[in-house]
């Protein structure tokens, strides 16, 4: 126990340097915090909305729950064979403007076949800030310390991940799930904002 948790610590200081050192790693960090932040809308807030407030029920939330994922897919297929060559960093920016900007309209619409349709755009957005983010690590790290990276990004975002659902989970019960998506919506836009600037001005 005390072997692994020295290493968990050395890992997270070693984590912290190379973010440090790099600013595309610092930029992944970053983004990985709008990337639990982004998880716990969907599998918390979004998620009393559509079975809860619009009466949707398991059935609705799996049928949009499954386009989300095609679109996911689709996604994945279509970058992996043609964005090798797009620019990583505007590739994770354009998606998360794009997603705060989709999350924004859940809010805003009632009707079954719409939240399916926005919600297979959504997933089109997911697959490339995730194939992105593991592509800037495995371009910028190098390979001996590449283990730890990965280690200390998986307990980050799932660390992040309860927080945020936990804290989004109050919000939606005392203000309102379509309340709680609209403030997260537009603080997933500025997040976003915050991370791009971090990373200009990182020398």
């Amino acid at each position: 126990m005390e072997k692994e948790k020295r290493n968990f610590f050395k890992d997270l200081k070693e984590g912290l340097k190379i973010a440090n050192e790099n600013k595309n790693v610092l930029f992944v960090y970053l983004t990985i915090i709008s990337l639990a932040f982004l998880g716990s809308i969907i599998y918390v807030i979004l998620s009393i909305l559509i079975q809860q407030v619009l009466s949707f029920g398991t059935k609705g939330m799996g049928i949009i729950g499954t386009f989300a994922a095609f679109g996911t897919i689709l996604s994945a297929f279509l970058f992996g064979n043609y964005g090798k060559n797009l620019n990583k960093i505007k590739v994770i920016t354009y998606s998360f403007f794009s997603l705060a900007v989709i999350i924004f309209l859940f809010s805003f619409i009632n009707r079954l076949s719409f939240l399916i349709l926005i919600s297979f755009i959504g997933g089109l957005f997911i697959a490339p800030i995730m194939i992105s983010q593991d592509t800037i690590i495995h371009e910028e790290v190098n390979v001996n310390y590449r283990g730890r990276i990965f280690s200390f990004r998986e307990f980050f975002v799932n660390t992040l991940f309860v927080i945020f659902g936990f804290l989004n989970g109050i919000s939606g019960k005392y203000i309102g799930a379509k309340e709680t998506i609209i403030i997260c919506s537009i603080f997933l836009f500025f997040l976003n904002i915050f991370s791009i600037l971090i990373y200009n001005f990182k020398k």
